[in-house]
């Protein structure tokens, strides 16, 4: 379990408070989205799950280890994989295959075994017939599909992942979100997603809503998209389906959507005809 306890952080150039009193517990296999507007803290708080950033206040666990430990560091960057939102901040080989390696070598891992982990990581990303390649070559969404092949081959327990879609066009954002959503689903690995784009938290488990450096909501995704007057309080971007499906009921129209996003609502629309 990833656990923040009065977590709070204050920047010493600027002495801006990022975060402020963040309690906050994230179990295996849960995925919890992390929005807010601009300057709410969230890169500042994903940053602090993995030990890149110690709180000025407060402690950081993962499985009981403690970020605040030198000794306990290298075990917690295992265990948590961290995807930046530029990839090219994390691709640092010529090569595809060297750099999925680069991490399971600095493990001392077996050439058998670094074998296995790159195939199984490219093989998770659907990028097996890339081994070889030069990243520069790649697209953005590419690239971004081999950082977290990266990450992966790690074998970590968790994903934080800061903004992950924010170099990429409409295609490749779905896809890096499908990619994320298969992994939890399917190797149950707890995710963390940092996200300006509100729609892709749909999915998650939970949203946590981050306001001036506070947790100002923690709830499931249904209780924030169909409370359109909560969500203007928090300062977020309105989808135009929950809009839609707000002004609906507004006008006496007696829809229950079941699933969110577009094609929930349109599904539902067409149920009542």
């Amino acid at each position: 379990m990833i656990e923040l306890k009065n977590v709070s952080h204050t920047y010493k150039s600027s002495k801006t408070t990022a975060l402020r009193d963040i309690e906050l517990k994230v179990k295996v296999g849960e995925f919890v989205a992390i929005i807010g507007p601009n300057g709410s803290g969230k890169s500042t708080l994903a940053k602090m799950i993995n030990g890149l950033l110690i709180p000025s206040k407060g402690q950081v666990f993962v499985d009981n280890s403690p970020t605040s430990e030198p000794n306990s560091l290298w075990k917690v960057r295992q265990k948590v994989g961290f995807l930046f939102q530029n990839p090219e901040a994390q691709i640092i080989s010529s090569i595809v295959e060297e750099d999925i390696a680069f991490g399971p070598q600095n493990l001392g891992l077996s050439r058998k075994e670094i074998e296995k982990r790159i195939m199984q990581s490219l093989k998770a990303v659907s990028m097996t017939d890339f081994r070889y390649e030069e990243p520069h070559n790649l697209s953005s969404g590419q690239k971004q599909k081999i950082a977290i092949a990266s990450v992966l081959a790690l074998a970590p327990r968790y994903l934080v992942l800061d903004e992950p879609t924010s170099f990429l066009d409409p295609k490749s954002r779905e896809e890096i979100i499908d990619l994320v959503m298969k992994l939890n689903k399917e190797q149950k690995v707890g995710v963390v997603l940092i996200t300006h784009f509100i729609d892709e938290a749909i999915d998650a488990d939970r949203i946590i809503v981050l306001h001036d450096g506070a947790i100002a909501l923690d709830c499931p995704p249904k209780d924030l998209f169909f409370d359109i007057e909560k969500m203007r309080q928090l300062e977020l971007p309105i989808p135009k389906w929950a809009l839609l499906n707000y002004l609906l009921k507004k006008e006496g129209l007696d829809i229950e959507q079941d699933e969110l996003g577009i094609k929930g609502l349109v599904s539902c629309l067409c149920s009542l005809i």
